[in-house]
């Protein structure tokens, strides 16, 4: 997945910069473990209608899957695959909330979480807020638990506290409100492939200045979260292997520090384990994500005058290039 200069998103291959598919407007989107890509399209401005796409890598056909005409998603139509590919988690909220562009913020009076199953089409709507809006985490359709927090309702980039719970064992049909373990960056907030654990990221104060502490804790219970903080080094990015509960992160040196290469580590099950330094990024590492199957880590960095990107074994931390045009990386799955 690429980010085609803010204008929308584009696929391509990791051998070739050039995209084979593209989407002309912005929108939130999801990839699924197995290449399929979801994501909303939508008129100009955020205009109505927004319909929800998949598009299928392998077979390379999009197809509609949901079409609204009242209610929006498209720029803030956040949304996360079921674990077993099948469904998809959706934000969706009234015709007259803004999440960005020139008529923003403007709150939704609705923000819904719904759960959509692709091969009947049938959706299910599980809650409501108001004065924010959704981001589902996870949907394990096995167990039927979903998870979400929510993001906007001071601003779009602060933190938050509320973390939702779908589970149909504890509370038939109704979704719990609960406290995270600490204010978290919402865009931080990840579940594993399996949906049985979480993370995020809280800004705090280190020696040197401000920095990030990680939490991860149990998918439906963030009271028993666990901290972890590096005093003398920031955390730019954490997240899961696929496939795994090993939670890798990004680590690079203070504002205040000293200029210092950064460091791709292993924090091992649920990030409480002894760090094992898998590579030494050397500036490289702006943003980090996995491929799909979790065989390897896609690095990039931006600056002034280029784009830059690689592949690094999680094993072993041997690495290659990664072609890059002037997009920026956003996902990558398997095909």
């Amino acid at each position: 997945m690429v980010n085609i200069g803010g204008r929308g998103i584009g696929v391509r291959t990791e051998a070739n910069a050039t995209p084979f598919f593209r989407v002309e407007n912005r929108t939130q989107y999801a990839v699924s473990h197995d290449g399929k890509l979801a994501y909303w399209r939508t008129g100009p401005d955020d205009e109505l209608p927004h319909e929800l796409h998949v598009y299928d890598t392998t077979a390379r056909t999009d197809r509609m899957v949901l079409r609204l005409t009242d209610e929006k998603a498209g720029a803030a139509g956040f949304m996360v695959w079921s674990t077993d590919g099948t469904g998809l988690a959706l934000s969706i909220a009234d015709g007259n909330a803004h999440f960005e562009g020139r008529f923003s913020p403007s709150r939704p009076t609705v923000s819904s979480w719904r759960l959509l199953d692709l091969a009947t089409g049938q959706v299910r709507q599980i809650a409501n807020i108001s004065g924010a809006w959704f981001m589902p985490v996870s949907w394990d359709r096995v167990r039927d638990v979903a998870t979400a927090t929510e993001i906007g309702r001071d601003h779009t980039e602060d933190p938050t506290r509320l973390f939702y719970v779908f589970d149909q064992s504890v509370a038939i049909g109704k979704a719990r409100q609960v406290e995270l373990p600490a204010a978290l960056d919402p865009w931080s907030i990840r579940a594993d492939s399996s949906a049985k654990s979480a993370l995020g990221l809280e800004a705090t104060n280190c020696s040197q200045g401000r920095c990030n502490a990680l939490w991860t804790w149990p998918i439906s219970d963030p009271r028993a979260g666990v901290r972890r903080q590096i005093p003398s080094r920031q955390i730019f990015v954490a997240a899961f292997r696929p496939g795994t509960t090993n939670v890798f992160v990004q680590l690079g040196p203070l504002p205040t520090s000293s200029p210092e290469p950064q460091r791709l580590e292993d924090w091992g099950d649920l990030g409480i384990q002894p760090p094992r330094v898998v590579s030494s990024l050397s500036n490289v590492g702006e943003y980090f994500f996995f491929r799909g199957d979790g065989t390897a880590i896609v690095l990039g960095t931006v600056n002034l005058t280029a784009h830059r990107g690689g592949l690094v074994d999680p094993e072993n931390g041997g690495s290659v290039s990664l072609p890059l045009d002037d997009d920026v990386l956003a996902g990558i799955a398997p095909r």
